[in-house]
């Protein structure tokens, strides 16, 4: 703890044409209660081929192709926010999408795309 994790990152800027760098840096200054304890956790994967196995494999292509497609028009948008998920055929039904402007995870801060930094 509080001991800073640094990693080196490459990536491709679409604009500028060129391969980019940067680092990430995450540093946590808590102790370990605060992040919590997943410890008693336990779970089991099991296959099953089932009409939901099915709807549940095109659900995700369906989204999936979704965000790609939105991804080509806007490069960096976040992709848990309402707006991306509009214009889906389900995407009255999706729940925990984002409506706010303001990152809303850690996570979201840390491993945003590059494009999305300066909105």
């Amino acid at each position: 703890m509080g001991k800073p994790i640094i990693k080196k990152v490459t990536g491709y800027d679409p604009k500028e044409e060129k391969v980019v760098q940067g680092e990430i840096r995450i540093e946590v200054n808590a102790s370990l209660e605060a992040i919590g304890n997943y410890s008693g956790i336990s779970f089991t994967i099991g296959c099953e081929t089932s009409a939901l196995t099915i709807a549940a494999d095109v659900l995700a292509n369906s989204v999936y192709y979704h965000l790609k497609k939105m991804q080509e028009k806007k490069m960096g948008h976040p992709l848990n926010t309402t707006e991306a998920i509009s214009g889906h055929p389900l995407a009255s039904l999706i729940f925990g999408a984002w409506d706010s402007k303001e990152t809303n995870f850690i996570p979201d801060a840390v491993f945003m795309h590059p494009n999305q930094k300066g909105e």
